[in-house]
């Protein structure tokens, strides 16, 4: 059959679907851009000064940093103690880690304003931290 045309399939017109990347890789992803948030409104519209060293290049990196360590060490955790041990120790490190990082706010020389809106930005962070490096049943 000269000059017969080919019949295309469905894979030839569909193209495949991306690979999940992942809850702890969204999670990491996203920790920075919720720092950079929650330090921009603050320090705009609620016109509040934080801490000197808590500059907006500080605050995004820090939880890009803070969460590379915390899946690496939730993976670690994971290929030693199996998953279900390995997320009760990493909840119960990142909660002591909250709590101490909050602590060490109290003795800070800064209005009560930029206290509370330290805890604010670390208790932000947290919130996209902890659940993602904990996530049930979904690909690292």
């Amino acid at each position: 059959m000269a000059g017969a045309i080919p019949v295309q399939t469905q894979e030839d017109i569909v193209p495949p679907t991306p690979k999940p990347i992942g809850y702890r890789l969204a999670g990491v992803l996203l920790a920075p851009g919720v720092a950079a948030t929650m330090h921009l409104v603050l320090t705009g519209p609620l016109g509040l000064s934080l801490e000197d060293g808590f500059g907006l290049m500080t605050v995004t990196l820090a939880p890009l940093v803070v969460g590379m360590v915390a899946w690496i060490a939730v993976m670690l955790l994971e290929q030693g103690l199996g998953k279900e041990k390995s997320r009760r120790i990493w909840m119960a490190v990142a909660f002591g880690a909250l709590a101490a990082s909050i602590l060490a706010i109290v003795p800070a020389d800064v209005t009560t304003g930029a206290k509370w809106g330290l805890v604010a930005l670390f208790s932000a962070v947290a919130v996209v931290l902890i659940p993602t490096m904990a996530a049930r049943g979904q690909k690292d």
